[in-house]
């Protein structure tokens, strides 16, 4: 089905996922929960962290001597999930905010006066 400019839309809030990896520990602890984050630097969108959880990153090596796979901490570096709430368009083709299509896998900027990161979208919570 075709999408146009013809197409409905509503402003309303989204929440979605965002996965960045291998950062320092030290900028993973600037990541906060309301945070105010610039989302799209093209249209100035801003959104709400509303939940950050920092893992350690990690990294899937093959053990030669045991012939298996095992799984080891990547030294001083964190994988961060960021949740973040902001007002997108819905629309039949899906979300869109400013103009950044919200969908698994895109990629997502995320910055604000204390920090700037890059990362992937893994999850639309709406």
């Amino acid at each position: 089905k075709f999408i146009g400019k013809n197409s409905q839309s509503t402003g309303e809030t989204l929440k979605y996922q965002v996965l960045v990896t291998d950062i320092y520990p030290a900028i993973a602890e600037k990541m906060t929960a309301s945070d105010n984050v610039l989302l799209d630097t093209k249209e100035d969108k801003y959104g709400k962290v509303i939940k950050v959880e920092i893992k350690p990153s990690e990294t899937t090596n093959l053990d030669l001597n045991n012939e298996k796979y095992v799984v080891n901490s990547i030294l001083d570096r964190n994988d961060v999930y960021i949740t973040v709430e902001a007002n997108a368009e819905k629309s039949e083709s899906g979300w869109k905010l400013g103009s950044n299509n919200i969908k698994v896998g895109s990629p997502q900027s995320i910055s604000c006066k204390e920090y700037a990161a890059n990362g992937y979208i893994i999850d639309i919570l709406e």
